[in-house]
């Protein structure tokens, strides 16, 4: 049991250092503000829509007691 446990961390630790050799954990800081633009908008939708009243297309939010 502990060769296997052996094995796979060792493994885990190839993987893990082959991917940071070629890239693979980097952080794309554009794409991360394009993201975080769109979530921040998409929150404001949501909450003009529940601060106004007003519905918008995509409310999921149910009208009256659902029985």
């Amino acid at each position: 049991m502990g060769r296997l446990l052996l094995a796979l961390l060792v493994v885990a630790g190839l993987v893990l250092g082959f991917g940071l050799y070629r890239g693979w954990f980097r952080a794309d800081t554009d794409r991360i503000r394009e993201d975080t633009h769109t979530a921040i908008e998409k929150v404001r939708d949501v909450g003009d829509s529940v601060v106004g009243g007003v519905k918008k297309e995509g409310d999921t939010a149910r009208e009256g007691p659902q029985k």
